[in-house]
């Protein structure tokens, strides 16, 4: 075993379990390398929260297992190693594909919860998914899911605290993270920083709600501001160096600034409320409803949630219900985007999304399942400290699978289940609170700094010249004037990270080679 583990409960008690037992038996953050009766490696099992990378080299006779890629070992299997393109417009259509197969030919990926037989040719076999976890349904009460969920969100603090007491805690200010704040602080844990990180607007700057929080908790917050400034080169560089894309290094500048904090501090292990939003259903919306119906038929017409629905986002109760009818979908593999080819094709989604069993409310949460694959990535604060997500873990994932979202709303709000099962704990601000903090005119002044260098990476880059992109587009939507009226900061983001990724790893490949 290498890396986390705790126990699940469950203990099947043998000297030498199967994979299956072992995902039964043990959550954390592992890859489990499986022995035969010989003792020599026969399979590769990854640890369904996919917190560590598992990739697979085979050159020759030796095969490499590894999460991360130095040079010196890509220069032992370079004849082996390329850039499939295909995958790369696969995931410029559909990001959440990034975290399925890899974008590197000569190299294989294990899947979470994914066993692989070390033998060439062997089928990989998943002992883990959340849909098996969705089709199960909790017979309790409504006071026992809250009960259920406040010890889940707990265990999962506890497990992952373990005995370190140089632990640090991100406040936002937002719901989920003052969930994991409360967990540490009720179980006694021993934090040795708060950090709150405001940005310049008022959708950014959450520090009320910290202090708020801090007030509650009787603890002294931290508040950093984000640092503005550009895109730079370097810094894209140094995000893409993984196996996978740089999504959750792309906030480097505030990442730069933690990581100066922590190290200062010397802080190993920071927690985090990331996940929540999706896990816990932030969004208290048709969705919530388009379950309901496919759950409950013509009956749900009649539930008392419809125009509670109705009111939150301000629409008709009949133009909810005429959506759900048309099978209105939430998770989106993105439609013809102007900046993309459009040759480019739809590609398929991630394994973990196949089929239409679940309505659109529970595949949206399962698909930020997938989503939180990203934050476990490389980042600048990662090469610094252990970035740890508790509503990530499997104790809190599995329970949130098991409820409808009508449950975890309660046909009421956004995450009500959450606020009312830890309601004694949370400050009344952040309890009621239905606003979000948002970052996105953030993003977008990174963008309009940075235009002397994204114009040529994206224009002149390796995409453009692969076919990937409309090049005309881009070039429109690299406009200021065009960056203030349409934004499209999320598209523009993601052609950034994977410009710079394919990039770095051409040029990473080809420097090899000339060695």
């Amino acid at each position: 075993m290498v890396g986390e583990t705790a126990p699940t409960g469950i203990t099947h008690a043998l000297r030498s379990p199967t994979p299956q037992e072992v995902v039964d038996d043990y959550w954390g953050r592992y890859i489990a390398l499986h022995l035969d009766e010989t003792d020599h490696p026969c399979g590769i099992l990854r640890d369904p929260s996919g917190a560590l990378e598992c990739v697979i080299w085979r050159v020759d006779d030796a095969i490499v297992l590894a999460s991360e890629t130095p040079d010196w070992m890509l220069a032992a299997t370079l004849p082996s190693v390329g850039m499939d393109y295909d995958g790369v417009g696969r995931v410029l259509r559909n990001p959440l594909a990034a975290w399925d197969r890899l974008l590197l030919t000569g190299a294989e990926s294990v899947l979470p919860g994914t066993y692989q037989p070390l033998r060439s040719g062997c089928a990989p076999q998943v002992l883990w998914s959340p849909s098996d976890w969705a089709r199960r349904r909790l017979d309790l009460s409504i006071k026992d899911k809250k009960a259920a969920l406040r010890d889940a969100v707990d265990h999962a603090v506890q497990g992952l605290a373990r005995d370190d007491t140089a632990i640090a805690c991100e406040v936002s200010g937002g719901l989920d993270s003052s969930l994991v704040a409360t967990s540490l602080v009720s179980q006694g844990q021993t934090v040795g920083a708060w950090l709150n990180t405001y940005g310049a607007d008022i959708e950014s700057d959450e520090r009320h709600y910290a202090a708020a929080l801090a007030d509650q908790l009787g603890v002294t917050v931290t508040s950093l501001p984000r640092r503005e400034g550009g895109f730079t080169r370097a810094a894209l560089r140094a995000i893409s160096q993984g196996p996978r894309p740089g999504y959750n290094g792309i906030d480097f500048l505030h990442d730069q600034d933690a990581a100066v904090i922590w190290r200062t501090q010397q802080i190993k292990r920071v927690f985090t409320g990331k996940g929540g939003d999706t896990v816990l259903i932030s969004s208290f919306d048709e969705r919530v409803f388009a379950d309901l119906y496919k759950a409950r038929g013509a009956a749900a017409l009649f539930a008392p949630s419809l125009p509670r629905i109705a009111r939150r986002t301000g629409r008709s109760v009949w133009a909810i219900v005429a959506e759900t009818l048309r099978g209105a979908d939430a998770v989106h593999i993105r439609p013809g985007s102007n900046l993309l080819s459009p040759d480019l094709p739809v590609g398929d989604v991630h394994p973990w999304l196949a089929g239409d069993e679940f309505g659109p409310g529970k595949r949206d949460q399962i698909a930020g399942v997938v989503d939180g694959l990203c934050f476990s990535a490389p980042s600048f604060q990662t090469e610094v400290v252990d970035m740890v997500h508790p509503l990530l873990a499997r104790p809190v994932v599995e329970l949130c699978l098991q409820l409808t979202t009508t449950d975890l709303t309660l046909g009421r709000s956004d995450r009500r289940l959450a606020r009312d099962a830890f309601a004694d704990r949370l400050p009344s601000e952040i309890r009621n609170r239905r606003s979000k903090g948002d970052h996105t005119a953030f993003f977008g002044r990174m963008i309009a700094n940075s235009l002397e260098v994204l114009r040529p990476l994206l224009l002149e880059g390796r995409l453009a010249k692969a076919g990937l992109i409309d090049r005309a587009g881009c070039e429109a939507a690299l406009q200021l004037d065009d960056l203030i009226w349409r934004g499209r900061y999320g598209e523009l983001l993601n052609l950034i990270i994977m410009e710079a990724w394919t990039s770095t790893w051409e040029d990473r490949l080809a420097a090899l080679r000339q060695n």
